[in-house]
């Protein structure tokens, strides 16, 4: 077996053995600090190179850090919303904040073969997950004779089970805090 971890300062062994590979190496991932993360395969006298693993570090230096919903106002989050889709090459307008029915936001994107999409986005930046009744007036204040529509709620909190149905049945997309960020990371 090869040993592949460089001895000193400048390396560490992130994990232990991580199963086998073909021909029965032992795969092990392996960092040197100047150097990407690698899936290495070590045994039979040979070390190959698997596949490149983005480090913590160069994930943590090219993302924002984790927006705290709790603080944000209802206007603050429709306007988190609205940048993160914008960054995502969509063209975000906003609606009167009274006599919306229930529509925060309403995002269109042409995609490559001239197709439009929009998105109907009602965002509730509630402290408990939103109930059926919000997907309800979600789904009630959709243009009905519009093809290319869907319908988007957004609550960092998550949905109830209720809701989640709903949303199966009326082909609704909900968004949570888990969406959110991979929105915003990727």
């Amino acid at each position: 077996m090869v040993v592949i971890a460089p001895q000193g300062p400048a390396a560490r062994n992130l994990s232990a053995s991580r199963g086998n590979g073909s021909c029965g190496h032992t795969l092990r991932r392996v960092a040197i600090a100047s150097m990407t993360p690698s899936l290495m395969s070590e045994g039979c006298g040979e070390v190959k190179r698997m596949r490149s693993i983005p480090s913590i570090a160069s994930v943590r230096r090219s993302s924002e850090p984790p927006a705290k919903y709790t603080e944000m106002s209802g206007v603050e989050f429709e306007t988190y919303v609205q940048r993160l889709l914008e960054r995502k090459g969509w063209k975000v307008e906003t609606t009167p904040i009274t006599r919306d029915r229930g529509i925060d936001l309403i995002a269109r994107r042409v995609d490559e073969i001239g197709v439009e999409t929009s998105l109907y986005i009602q965002c509730k930046n509630h402290a408990s997950p939103v109930g059926v009744e919000v997907a309800r007036a979600l789904n009630g204040a959709l243009p009905q004779q519009l093809s290319g529509i869907r319908g988007v709620l957004v609550c960092p909190s998550g949905f109830t089970a209720s809701a989640v149905a709903f949303a199966k049945e009326r082909d609704l997309v909900f968004w949570d805090r888990h969406q959110l960020f991979a929105l915003a990371h990727e």
